[in-house]
């Protein structure tokens, strides 16, 4: 995957972390949390994969949350200010997960919040535009 590749993936998973927070901003008996839940947790694990092809490192698919944030630490030590202790799923593969999900607006949120630290340092030390 080209450098270009990987910005055009990465804008495509910041557009996927808008849609969550639009989500999020419904009133809270329209929130439709497996959606958001779902949407957030993949676009963790797609943002720290593209971080890691961005440096040559292989992606194992079946890397859950916590070994994805482990092999980005050792890419750069800033990664080490994400804290996943709030995320039920972070030990999990995706798949393992995708029959659970956060049942509460609040726990989607504590995943987006940490979604957006992630990008954050993504938009940080990658150089790129979440607005391109």
């Amino acid at each position: 995957m080209t450098t270009n590749d990987i910005t055009i993936s990465l804008k495509k998973t910041f557009i996927e972390l808008r849609n969550v927070e639009d989500e999020l901003n419904r009133p809270l008996e329209d929130v439709v949390t497996l959606s958001a839940c779902y949407n957030v947790r993949q676009s963790m694990m797609d943002m720290m994969h593209l971080y890691l092809q961005s440096h040559s490192i292989k992606n194992h698919e079946g890397s859950s949350l916590e070994d994805l944030l482990t092999r980005c630490i050792k890419v750069n030590k800033q990664f080490s200010a994400v804290d996943l202790s709030k995320i039920l799923c972070k030990e999990h593969d995706h798949a393992a997960c995708t029959s659970q999900y956060c049942l509460t607006t609040e726990k989607v949120t504590d995943c987006l919040l940490v979604a957006n630290q992630i990008k954050g340092l993504l938009v940080e030390n990658m150089k790129i535009s979440e607005n391109d």
